[in-house]
């Protein structure tokens, strides 16, 4: 696994960090990132497959530890569009939940390539004017009642050819803010545990990935 101190590129400037901290307030950062030979993953496996796989291992594993800690809203509330899911049965691993979904009082699908820029707008309506990444990806996001943490998930997924073989890089990319203090940072005891916390979640969704 590959760690870095930077989100991947645009992933700051995304609508739902544009949503969560409207005022644009200083971020902490980081990314986790796996290449994975395409030859362990089931033939013909598509992107958005890989991303439902990823999902659900990260959602039922560590994070159930912290279910219903969150709420998930929006600069203008009172509601997210979607539905709640509140149990992992409820996460396929072919297909993404419907974009707005909120998973286990956690986290919100605010934006993926699995649906089209058209169907976000039509979901989201304050996203038209915010560029959308050009590969797979999922981003989850959403903050604490406090505003005392506003934080996102992008999950992407990218192909290439090392030689002969395919190969897919599976990459967790995570900004978060404290939009109750003006974005100052957060505590460094946190911010390790926080990164100690998202390996462990990456592996979860690792796990499920490799899964039969």
């Amino acid at each position: 696994m590959e760690f870095t101190w930077q989100a991947t590129p645009g992933h700051s400037k995304s609508f739902p960090l544009s949503e969560l901290n409207p005022k644009n307030y200083p971020i902490d950062q980081e990314s986790y990132s796996l290449r994975i030979p395409a030859k362990n993953l089931p033939h013909g496996i598509t992107d958005e497959e890989v991303l439902a796989r990823f999902s659900k291992g990260v959602f039922g594993g560590g994070y159930s530890l912290l279910r219903g800690g969150w709420h998930l809203t929006s600069s203008s509330d009172p509601a997210l569009p979607g539905h709640s899911i509140w149990k992992l049965e409820s996460l396929s691993r072919n297909t993404l939940p419907p974009l707005g979904s909120t998973l286990f009082g956690l986290l919100t699908l605010f934006d993926t390539s699995a649906c089209t820029e058209a169907h976000r707008i039509s979901v989201f309506p304050e996203s038209q004017d915010i560029p959308r990444p050009n590969f797979a990806f999922a981003e989850y996001a959403g903050r604490t009642k406090s505003l005392s943490l506003a934080a996102s998930h992008r999950f992407e997924v990218n192909r290439e050819l090392k030689g002969s073989e395919d190969v897919i890089q599976l990459t967790f990319s995570h900004v978060r803010s404290n939009p109750a203090n003006g974005g100052k940072p957060l505590p460094g005891w946190f911010i390790w545990f926080h990164v100690l916390y998202s390996k462990l979640l990456f592996a979860d969704g690792i796990r499920e990935l490799l899964r039969n």
